[in-house]
Formats: structure tokens, C-alpha cells, sequence
């Protein structure tokens, strides 16, 4: 499990906001919501952090862009 990767899409947007993250996924058309800690995954996501950076980024206080 230690190489064990998440990447964004390519046809994936999204939109960060104090309550969480909405996400269009320009494939389908589709939108999807999260909320404070779905946007801390996918901003973990976005940079690249491992999947244990990004345990560790979701269990430490919240701080959105």
C-alpha cells in the first residue's frame, strides 16, 4: 500500500468554499459535492500527497485556502 497514488482527473474542476468542494467532471456533466474534509482530501489530492500525508492532513485542524 505504500505506492498507493490518488490524481485528479483531467476532466475534472473544482471549486473550493469555506463549506467543502464542488466538483464538475466536464466526461460526463456531472457535479459532485463534498464537505470541509472531502475538500481537504481533494486539495491533498491536488498536491500530490501520499496517501499517508493525506491521513495525516485530514486528522489535523482545518485550513482551507
Amino acid at each position: 500500500m505504500n505506492n498507493f497514488s490518488f490524481t485528479v482527473s483531467s476532466e475534472a474542476t473544482a471549486s473550493v468554499h469555506d463549506d467543502g468542494v464542488v466538483i464538475l467532471h466536464l466526461g460526463n456533466g456531472r457535479f459532485y459535492t463534498c464537505n470541509g474534509t472531502g475538500a481537504r482530501i481533494w486539495l491533498a489530492i491536488e498536491q500530490r500527497l501520499s496517501l499517508e500525508a493525506i491521513a495525516q492532513e485530514s486528522a489535523a485542524p482545518m485550513k482551507l485556502p
